[in-house]
């Protein structure tokens, strides 16, 4: 066969099952579906490399018995996907933290303070200080659900807050009546750049408002997009 394998002399480009390789290595299947096969003598895992001329890192893709993986270039395993299809080892930046063990009293002042966490799940360390940095540019989805004690206090809000600025709240107004407590949450998506923040802050009516501790409140972010 004439086009079993071709060298091109001009490119050097490789060709198999064709004599006009557009590339170094090109092959072309007749009939069929599966045109290559890479296998390795290794019961572990079998993968390949790719490299940039300006880099001695090489990502990878490879197989680990049945499942299917991807490693970022200093050969860390990043992602994985199962024989049943379930993606087990994604690294997407999340994090979820509850209420600190301090419970907040409102500012007489009405004036807004932080929210404290203690995070219970942080993939990719990106929570510190109660502030979530952005990794990268992209849509994260956020969420903060919490409990407000009242005793006469007019009203309590948790703003979430996008670069200091305010992008969405859960607020409850409170009846002078109200001594219970109250449920308030709030979720929404940002859109977001690398490097930026997002934070929780509380305020209240007056110091009669506060913010309940422990796993009466919390928070989540997650890249969605």
């Amino acid at each position: 066969d004439a086009n079993a394998l071709f060298v091109e002399g001009e490119t050097d480009n490789v060709g198999i099952g064709n004599n006009d390789p557009a590339d170094k290595l090109h092959v072309y299947l007749a009939s069929g579906q599966r045109i290559a096969r890479f296998e390795a003598n290794n019961s572990t895992s079998a993968h390949i490399a790719f490299k940039a001329s300006n880099t001695s890192l090489m990502p990878t893709i490879g197989v680990k018995d049945e499942d299917l993986y991807l490693s970022t270039g200093d050969a860390v395993e990043a992602f994985r996907i199962d024989a049943n299809g379930a993606v087990t080892m994604p690294l997407q930046p999340m994090v979820f933290a509850i209420r600190d063990s301090s419970r907040m009293t409102a500012s007489s002042s009405q004036a807004y303070a932080t929210v404290e966490f203690t995070e219970q799940i942080d993939v990719g360390n990106d929570f510190a200080s109660h502030e979530f940095t952005c990794p990268v540019d992209g849509k994260y989805f956020v969420s903060f659900f919490g409990m407000v004690l009242n005793s006469g206090a007019s009203w309590a809000i948790v703003n979430i807050q996008h670069n200091g600025t305010g992008k969405f709240s859960a607020y409850e107004d409170i009846s002078s009546s109200d001594n219970g407590s109250n449920h308030i949450s709030a979720s929404g998506i940002i859109n977001a750049s690398a490097s930026d923040t997002i934070r929780a802050r509380f305020a209240g009516g007056d110091t009669n408002s506060k913010l309940h501790e422990g796993n009466y409140g919390g928070i989540s972010i997650q890249l969605i997009a």
